[in-house]
């Protein structure tokens, strides 16, 4: 939810927030403290540097559970992921899908994924367009 001066910011969302917290590995900030030679604004900026990859891995490995769902639901065994290239477009001149296979990919990632699939809504083409936007579109759902 976005504050606004017209919006109360008491006000209730219209949709009901969701919450998805992933306990990783135990990060010790003494450890970048004692490599950047006790300088805590150096130690900061290599935590802040090391957090962000971690989200970054997380955003890989999204792409790449796509890209074995798209392989296995559309039973596509002549491609591997490797070869699915997540910025190309997924429909048309990209990986060539077409409407039925929208379709199936669709009733995979609401169950996979738990999400709810608004056909109506004009935004769903683009959040379908490519395999880095399909991620994008379920990590804010599930946010």
């Amino acid at each position: 939810m976005t504050l606004t001066k017209q919006k109360k910011w008491y006000s209730l969302p219209d949709k009901q927030p969701k919450f998805k917290i992933t306990v990783g590995e135990k990060i010790d900030p003494a450890d970048f403290l004692n490599k950047a030679d006790d300088l805590p604004s150096l130690a900061a900026r290599q935590l802040t540097r090391y957090l962000q990859q971690q989200f970054i891995q997380d955003s890989i490995m999204m792409e790449q559970e796509i890209k074995e769902m798209i392989i296995e639901v559309l039973n596509l065994e002549d491609i591997s992921p490797e070869e699915i290239k997540s910025d190309e477009p997924l429909f048309g001149d990209g990986l060539g899908l077409d409407s039925i296979d929208a379709l199936e990919l669709g009733v995979a990632i609401k169950k996979r994924y738990n999400i709810t699939l608004d056909s109506s809504n004009n935004e769903i083409r683009n959040h379908f367009s490519s395999v880095s936007a399909l991620a994008k579109f379920i990590e804010s759902q599930n946010k």
